[in-house]
């Protein structure tokens, strides 16, 4: 897989993808060409992004900056895990 630069989307604004409270913004063509490649890949198109992601951090990110990262991913999951534990007591 590999981004092409200079690749515009087509459309302004429109939600297609949500997580927690975070929005993205995705054209409608956009979104079925990543249901499109998800399919044809055989996984869920969240799954594609996360892989399509993780790829492209590879090639375009240091060491470093996957590893800041990959920590606030980890802080995160850790606050929702006390946050659900909280919430279950």
């Amino acid at each position: 897989m590999s981004i092409q630069k200079g690749v515009e989307p087509t459309m302004q604004k429109v939600k297609n993808i949500e997580k927690d409270s975070r929005a993205y913004t995705l054209s409608h063509e956009g979104f079925l060409l990543i249901q499109a490649l998800a399919k044809k890949h055989g996984v869920a198109p969240s799954a594609y992004l996360e892989i399509f992601a993780r790829e492209a951090a590879q090639d375009e990110l240091t060491e470093a900056e996957r590893q800041t990262i990959k920590e606030e991913a980890q802080r995160i999951a850790e606050r929702r895990r006390e946050a659900a534990m909280a919430k279950a007591s």
